[in-house]
Protein backbone atom coordinates (compact mmCIF):
# COMPACT_ATOMS: atom_id res chain seq x y z
CA UNK A 1 0.00 0.00 0.00
CA UNK A 2 2.68 2.35 0.87
CA UNK A 3 4.75 1.47 -2.01
CA UNK A 4 1.62 2.60 -4.17
CA UNK A 5 1.03 6.08 -2.66
CA UNK A 6 4.72 6.74 -3.32
CA UNK A 7 3.93 5.76 -7.06
CA UNK A 8 0.62 7.75 -7.40
CA UNK A 9 2.57 10.61 -5.87
CA UNK A 10 5.45 10.50 -7.88
CA UNK A 11 3.70 9.69 -11.21
CA UNK A 12 1.54 13.14 -9.93
CA UNK A 13 4.19 15.04 -9.64
CA UNK A 14 5.58 13.98 -12.67
CA UNK A 15 2.51 14.69 -14.66
CA UNK A 16 2.40 18.57 -13.15
CA UNK A 17 5.88 18.66 -14.36
CA UNK A 18 5.76 17.81 -18.03
CA UNK A 19 2.23 20.44 -18.24
CA UNK A 20 4.20 22.77 -16.75
CA UNK A 21 7.18 22.59 -18.90
CA UNK A 22 4.87 22.25 -21.82
CA UNK A 23 2.98 25.25 -20.79
CA UNK A 24 6.19 27.25 -20.41
CA UNK A 25 7.84 26.30 -23.47
CA UNK A 26 4.20 27.40 -24.97
CA UNK A 27 3.19 23.96 -26.48
CA UNK A 28 0.58 23.46 -23.92
CA UNK A 29 -1.42 26.11 -23.34
CA UNK A 30 -5.34 25.81 -21.03
CA UNK A 31 -8.34 27.10 -22.12
CA UNK A 32 -9.18 30.19 -20.35
CA UNK A 33 -12.23 31.90 -20.55
CA UNK A 34 -12.96 35.69 -18.90
CA UNK A 35 -14.36 38.98 -18.93
CA UNK A 36 -13.30 42.59 -18.68
CA UNK A 37 -11.85 43.47 -15.63
CA UNK A 38 -14.63 45.11 -13.21
CA UNK A 39 -14.17 46.42 -9.71
CA UNK A 40 -18.21 45.81 -8.35
CA UNK A 41 -18.99 45.98 -4.69
CA UNK A 42 -22.61 44.99 -2.89
CA UNK A 43 -22.43 47.59 -0.79
CA UNK A 44 -21.02 51.50 -0.32
CA UNK A 45 -21.28 54.60 -0.62
CA UNK A 46 -24.72 55.20 -2.49
CA UNK A 47 -26.19 57.81 -4.31
CA UNK A 48 -28.21 59.21 -2.08
CA UNK A 49 -28.00 62.93 -1.04
CA UNK A 50 -28.91 65.12 2.05
CA UNK A 51 -32.88 65.55 0.40
CA UNK A 52 -33.27 61.75 -0.38
CA UNK A 53 -33.06 61.96 -4.26
CA UNK A 54 -30.35 60.77 -6.38
CA UNK A 55 -27.24 62.59 -7.18
CA UNK A 56 -26.09 63.06 -10.88
CA UNK A 57 -23.48 64.23 -12.22
CA UNK A 58 -21.89 64.14 -15.58
CA UNK A 59 -20.46 60.08 -15.43
CA UNK A 60 -24.18 59.16 -15.09
CA UNK A 61 -25.61 61.43 -18.20
CA UNK A 62 -25.91 58.06 -20.62
CA UNK A 63 -29.14 57.59 -18.21
CA UNK A 64 -31.94 58.50 -19.33
CA UNK A 65 -33.65 61.21 -17.40
CA UNK A 66 -37.26 59.60 -17.04
CA UNK A 67 -35.08 56.15 -16.23
CA UNK A 68 -32.78 58.41 -13.53
CA UNK A 69 -35.84 59.90 -11.75
CA UNK A 70 -38.39 56.64 -11.56
CA UNK A 71 -36.04 54.09 -10.13
CA UNK A 72 -34.21 53.72 -6.73
CA UNK A 73 -30.16 55.01 -8.17
CA UNK A 74 -29.56 56.79 -4.14
CA UNK A 75 -30.28 52.78 -2.91
CA UNK A 76 -27.07 51.16 -5.02
CA UNK A 77 -23.18 51.95 -4.97
CA UNK A 78 -21.37 54.20 -7.18
CA UNK A 79 -19.38 51.84 -8.49
CA UNK A 80 -22.26 49.17 -9.10
CA UNK A 81 -24.14 52.28 -11.73
CA UNK A 82 -20.64 52.98 -13.35
CA UNK A 83 -20.16 49.52 -14.28
CA UNK A 84 -23.75 49.28 -15.32
CA UNK A 85 -22.95 51.81 -17.67
CA UNK A 86 -19.64 50.66 -19.10
CA UNK A 87 -21.71 47.98 -20.27
CA UNK A 88 -24.41 49.51 -21.55
CA UNK A 89 -22.03 51.76 -23.80
CA UNK A 90 -19.93 48.92 -24.69
CA UNK A 91 -23.23 47.21 -26.34
CA UNK A 92 -24.40 50.75 -27.87
CA UNK A 93 -21.05 50.77 -29.58
CA UNK A 94 -22.20 47.60 -30.95
CA UNK A 95 -25.52 48.68 -31.35
CA UNK A 96 -24.28 52.13 -33.48
CA UNK A 97 -23.58 50.33 -36.54
CA UNK A 98 -26.84 48.05 -36.63
CA UNK A 99 -29.96 48.24 -38.35
CA UNK A 100 -32.97 48.31 -35.48
CA UNK A 101 -35.73 47.02 -35.74
CA UNK A 102 -38.99 48.48 -35.45
CA UNK A 103 -41.21 48.77 -32.37
CA UNK A 104 -43.92 46.78 -34.12
CA UNK A 105 -41.80 44.35 -35.54
CA UNK A 106 -40.79 43.60 -31.56
CA UNK A 107 -43.55 40.20 -31.64
CA UNK A 108 -40.63 37.92 -32.94
CA UNK A 109 -39.27 38.00 -29.69
CA UNK A 110 -41.61 36.27 -26.86
CA UNK A 111 -38.97 36.08 -24.19
CA UNK A 112 -38.86 40.07 -23.56
CA UNK A 113 -41.49 40.17 -20.96
CA UNK A 114 -43.07 43.68 -19.13
CA UNK A 115 -44.66 44.37 -15.76
CA UNK A 116 -46.74 47.35 -15.60
CA UNK A 117 -46.58 47.44 -12.19
CA UNK A 118 -43.09 48.22 -11.21
CA UNK A 119 -42.23 49.49 -14.74
CA UNK A 120 -40.41 46.53 -15.29
CA UNK A 121 -38.66 44.78 -19.05
CA UNK A 122 -37.09 42.12 -18.73
CA UNK A 123 -35.16 39.25 -20.95
CA UNK A 124 -32.90 36.70 -19.28
CA UNK A 125 -30.65 34.37 -21.74
CA UNK A 126 -32.12 30.78 -21.10
CA UNK A 127 -29.00 28.69 -18.14
CA UNK A 128 -28.62 32.20 -16.57
CA UNK A 129 -30.88 31.93 -13.68
CA UNK A 130 -34.41 32.13 -15.96
CA UNK A 131 -36.17 30.73 -13.64
CA UNK A 132 -34.79 32.59 -10.17
CA UNK A 133 -35.82 35.99 -12.57
CA UNK A 134 -38.85 34.33 -13.78
CA UNK A 135 -40.41 33.58 -10.07
CA UNK A 136 -39.37 36.96 -9.35
CA UNK A 137 -40.80 38.32 -12.15
CA UNK A 138 -44.05 36.50 -11.54
CA UNK A 139 -43.89 37.39 -7.88
CA UNK A 140 -43.78 41.20 -8.62
CA UNK A 141 -46.77 40.86 -10.98
CA UNK A 142 -48.84 39.50 -8.65
CA UNK A 143 -48.59 36.47 -10.35
CA UNK A 144 -47.00 34.15 -7.81
CA UNK A 145 -47.54 33.98 -3.58
CA UNK A 146 -43.66 35.12 -2.47
CA UNK A 147 -44.22 32.18 0.70
CA UNK A 148 -44.98 29.08 -1.53
CA UNK A 149 -42.90 29.81 -4.53
CA UNK A 150 -43.39 27.36 -7.35
CA UNK A 151 -42.19 27.45 -10.88
CA UNK A 152 -45.34 28.59 -13.55
CA UNK A 153 -44.17 28.25 -17.11
CA UNK A 154 -47.45 28.93 -18.63
CA UNK A 155 -48.01 31.92 -21.24
CA UNK A 156 -50.85 33.37 -18.69
CA UNK A 157 -48.17 33.97 -15.86
CA UNK A 158 -46.27 36.22 -18.16
CA UNK A 159 -46.95 39.51 -20.01
CA UNK A 160 -45.24 39.14 -23.37
CA UNK A 161 -44.03 42.72 -24.86
CA UNK A 162 -45.14 42.13 -27.91
CA UNK A 163 -48.67 41.39 -26.91
CA UNK A 164 -49.14 45.32 -26.08
CA UNK A 165 -50.20 47.58 -28.93
CA UNK A 166 -47.74 49.79 -30.29
CA UNK A 167 -47.94 52.70 -29.18
CA UNK A 168 -48.03 51.68 -25.49
CA UNK A 169 -44.67 49.69 -26.37
CA UNK A 170 -43.28 52.73 -27.29
CA UNK A 171 -43.76 54.55 -23.64
CA UNK A 172 -42.90 50.76 -21.91
CA UNK A 173 -39.38 51.21 -23.90
CA UNK A 174 -38.67 55.37 -23.25
CA UNK A 175 -39.42 54.61 -19.34
CA UNK A 176 -39.62 51.87 -18.07
CA UNK A 177 -36.17 50.17 -16.47
CA UNK A 178 -35.03 47.44 -18.94
CA UNK A 179 -33.37 44.52 -17.70
CA UNK A 180 -30.74 41.70 -19.85
CA UNK A 181 -29.20 38.80 -17.96
CA UNK A 182 -26.30 37.45 -19.39
CA UNK A 183 -23.98 34.55 -19.19
CA UNK A 184 -20.47 33.60 -20.64
CA UNK A 185 -21.95 31.84 -23.66
CA UNK A 186 -19.28 28.79 -22.92
CA UNK A 187 -20.44 28.51 -19.73
CA UNK A 188 -24.00 28.46 -20.72
CA UNK A 189 -23.26 25.36 -23.26
CA UNK A 190 -22.25 23.32 -20.37
CA UNK A 191 -24.98 24.00 -18.23
CA UNK A 192 -27.19 23.18 -21.60
CA UNK A 193 -25.23 19.63 -22.49
CA UNK A 194 -25.22 18.41 -18.44
CA UNK A 195 -29.30 19.61 -18.38
CA UNK A 196 -30.97 19.18 -21.54
CA UNK A 197 -28.78 17.08 -23.80
CA UNK A 198 -28.03 14.23 -21.13
CA UNK A 199 -31.26 13.37 -19.46
CA UNK A 200 -34.15 16.03 -21.23
CA UNK A 201 -35.93 16.40 -24.58
CA UNK A 202 -32.70 17.96 -26.74
CA UNK A 203 -30.58 14.93 -26.52
CA UNK A 204 -32.62 12.52 -29.03
CA UNK A 205 -31.94 15.16 -31.57
CA UNK A 206 -28.20 15.31 -30.52
CA UNK A 207 -28.48 11.54 -31.02
CA UNK A 208 -29.93 11.20 -34.29
CA UNK A 209 -27.40 14.24 -36.38
CA UNK A 210 -24.93 12.54 -34.95
CA UNK A 211 -25.23 8.94 -35.54
CA UNK A 212 -26.93 10.20 -39.60
CA UNK A 213 -24.32 12.60 -39.84
CA UNK A 214 -20.90 11.07 -38.19
CA UNK A 215 -21.82 7.50 -38.26
CA UNK A 216 -21.98 7.08 -34.58
CA UNK A 217 -23.38 4.61 -32.75
CA UNK A 218 -24.56 6.12 -30.13
CA UNK A 219 -27.55 4.17 -28.39
CA UNK A 220 -28.52 6.01 -25.38
CA UNK A 221 -28.81 10.06 -25.07
CA UNK A 222 -26.71 9.91 -22.07
CA UNK A 223 -23.53 8.78 -23.85
CA UNK A 224 -23.72 11.52 -26.71
CA UNK A 225 -20.46 13.31 -25.50
CA UNK A 226 -19.91 16.88 -25.11
CA UNK A 227 -17.39 17.01 -27.85
CA UNK A 228 -20.32 15.55 -29.98
CA UNK A 229 -22.72 18.42 -28.47
CA UNK A 230 -20.31 21.13 -29.83
CA UNK A 231 -20.04 19.57 -32.94
CA UNK A 232 -24.13 19.44 -33.55
CA UNK A 233 -23.52 23.30 -32.96
CA UNK A 234 -20.65 24.05 -35.24
CA UNK A 235 -22.69 22.35 -37.84
CA UNK A 236 -26.22 23.56 -37.18
CA UNK A 237 -25.39 27.09 -35.23
CA UNK A 238 -27.53 28.26 -32.76
CA UNK A 239 -31.01 26.95 -33.87
CA UNK A 240 -32.14 26.60 -30.34
CA UNK A 241 -33.52 29.16 -27.29
CA UNK A 242 -31.04 27.59 -25.18
CA UNK A 243 -27.92 28.10 -27.05
CA UNK A 244 -29.41 31.36 -29.11
CA UNK A 245 -27.74 34.34 -29.51
CA UNK A 246 -28.65 37.58 -27.25
CA UNK A 247 -29.28 39.33 -30.43
CA UNK A 248 -31.83 36.96 -31.26
CA UNK A 249 -32.90 36.12 -27.90
CA UNK A 250 -33.51 39.66 -26.14
CA UNK A 251 -32.82 42.34 -28.86
CA UNK A 252 -30.49 44.22 -27.11
CA UNK A 253 -30.21 47.00 -29.84
CA UNK A 254 -34.09 47.56 -30.05
CA UNK A 255 -34.62 47.65 -26.52
CA UNK A 256 -31.04 49.34 -25.45
CA UNK A 257 -31.55 47.98 -22.20
CA UNK A 258 -30.40 50.09 -19.58
CA UNK A 259 -29.06 47.14 -16.96
CA UNK A 260 -27.02 44.72 -18.30
CA UNK A 261 -26.90 41.90 -15.47
CA UNK A 262 -23.89 39.36 -15.92
CA UNK A 263 -24.89 35.77 -14.26
CA UNK A 264 -21.26 35.61 -13.11
CA UNK A 265 -21.65 38.81 -10.81
CA UNK A 266 -24.88 37.66 -9.61
CA UNK A 267 -24.65 38.49 -5.78
CA UNK A 268 -24.60 42.18 -6.28
CA UNK A 269 -26.24 42.22 -9.75
CA UNK A 270 -29.54 40.46 -8.33
CA UNK A 271 -30.10 42.64 -5.39
CA UNK A 272 -28.83 46.10 -6.59
CA UNK A 273 -31.70 45.38 -9.59
CA UNK A 274 -33.85 44.47 -6.67
CA UNK A 275 -33.49 47.71 -5.07
CA UNK A 276 -33.65 49.98 -8.26
CA UNK A 277 -37.66 48.16 -8.38
CA UNK A 278 -37.94 49.12 -4.52
CA UNK A 279 -38.46 45.25 -3.99
CA UNK A 280 -36.14 44.43 -1.30
CA UNK A 281 -37.54 41.96 -0.16
CA UNK A 282 -37.44 39.69 -3.26
CA UNK A 283 -33.73 39.41 -2.35
CA UNK A 284 -33.77 36.07 -0.93
CA UNK A 285 -35.71 34.39 -3.63
CA UNK A 286 -32.52 33.92 -5.45
CA UNK A 287 -31.31 30.58 -4.12
CA UNK A 288 -28.07 30.23 -1.75
CA UNK A 289 -26.93 28.41 -5.02
CA UNK A 290 -27.11 31.14 -7.09
CA UNK A 291 -26.42 34.04 -4.23
CA UNK A 292 -22.58 32.16 -4.00
CA UNK A 293 -22.55 31.62 -7.50
CA UNK A 294 -19.07 33.97 -7.49
CA UNK A 295 -17.57 31.52 -5.07
CA UNK A 296 -17.87 28.72 -7.81
CA UNK A 297 -14.52 28.12 -10.19
CA UNK A 298 -15.31 28.77 -13.54
CA UNK A 299 -12.06 27.98 -14.94
CA UNK A 300 -12.23 24.32 -13.04
CA UNK A 301 -15.88 24.30 -15.14
CA UNK A 302 -14.53 24.80 -18.55
CA UNK A 303 -11.50 22.94 -17.70
CA UNK A 304 -13.17 20.39 -17.17
CA UNK A 305 -15.25 20.03 -20.37
CA UNK A 306 -13.42 22.01 -22.93
CA UNK A 307 -10.18 20.98 -22.31
CA UNK A 308 -10.30 17.94 -23.84
CA UNK A 309 -11.63 19.31 -26.91
CA UNK A 310 -10.85 19.52 -30.04
CA UNK A 311 -9.05 23.27 -30.36
CA UNK A 312 -10.51 23.72 -34.43
CA UNK A 313 -14.04 22.53 -33.34
CA UNK A 314 -13.93 24.88 -29.99
CA UNK A 315 -13.07 27.54 -32.47
CA UNK A 316 -15.94 26.84 -34.92
CA UNK A 317 -18.34 27.06 -32.29
CA UNK A 318 -16.52 30.29 -30.00
CA UNK A 319 -16.74 31.80 -33.90
CA UNK A 320 -20.38 31.88 -33.63
CA UNK A 321 -20.68 33.41 -30.20
CA UNK A 322 -17.35 35.55 -30.42
CA UNK A 323 -18.17 38.55 -31.83
CA UNK A 324 -21.43 39.55 -29.46
CA UNK A 325 -19.60 37.86 -26.44
CA UNK A 326 -16.97 40.68 -27.03
CA UNK A 327 -19.81 43.77 -26.95
CA UNK A 328 -20.99 41.84 -23.21
CA UNK A 329 -17.50 41.83 -21.92
CA UNK A 330 -16.62 38.36 -22.40
CA UNK A 331 -13.41 36.35 -24.10
CA UNK A 332 -11.87 33.25 -24.20
CA UNK A 333 -7.89 32.51 -24.48
CA UNK A 334 -7.56 29.15 -26.63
Amino acid sequence: MKKKAIFLTTTAACVLTLLALLYFTGIYKPISIHREQEVIYGSGTSLRTSNNLPQKSEEYDSIDKRIWESFGWDKVPHNWVSSMIRRKQRLQDRCSTRKTTPIKDLKKSKWIIVDDKHKLILCTMLKAASRNWRNVYQILSGRQDPSTVVFKAGKEYYTQLYSNDYKNNSMRLASYLKVLVVRHPLERLVSVYKEQVLFRFLGPSVKTYMNQQYERNITLQKHISFSDFLQYIADNGPNNSHWALVEDFCKPCDVQYDVIVHHEDLTTDAPNVMRLLGAEHLIAQFPSSHRAIESYRNETLIQKYYSGIDRELLKKVWDIYKEEASFLGYKLDL
